[in-house]
Formats: C-alpha cells, structure tokens, sequence
C-alpha cells in the first residue's frame, strides 16, 4: 500500500495524518515525504476529483 501512496497524495496525507497526533505534525511529515508543499487552499472540486481518481488507482492495482 505505501508504493500505492506514493503516487497519491491525497491517500498519502490521509494515511500520513493518521499516523501522527496533530496538524502540527503531519504537514512537515507529509511534506518531506512527498515533496509536496501543502498549499493553504484548494478548492473542494479539485480535492475531491483528485481523491477520486486515486480511489480508481487503487482499485485497478488491486485487481491485477
């Protein structure tokens, strides 16, 4: 799952989020894992499309 992740950011956040106690703490680690740099805002469409695009991902690996 984690080789999935790399290639999702969003699933990447979830699961980095879940693995950390706050704010504070999973933003720099999902940044230096990714090297994405978290931007402040995005607009619900884009968040949700993209999820939704990695969930396709995922299942389309997971069925190989």
């Amino acid at each position: 799952m984690e080789h999935i992740a790399d290639l999702c950011p969003v699933l990447l956040a979830i699961l980095t989020s879940l693995k950390t106690d706050g704010l504070d703490d999973w933003i720099p680690a999902f940044e230096k894992g990714s090297g994405i740099k978290i931007r402040a805002s995005i607009r619900p469409l884009d968040l949700a499309c993209q999820a939704y695009e990695e969930n396709l991902l995922v299942r389309a690996i997971e069925c190989r």
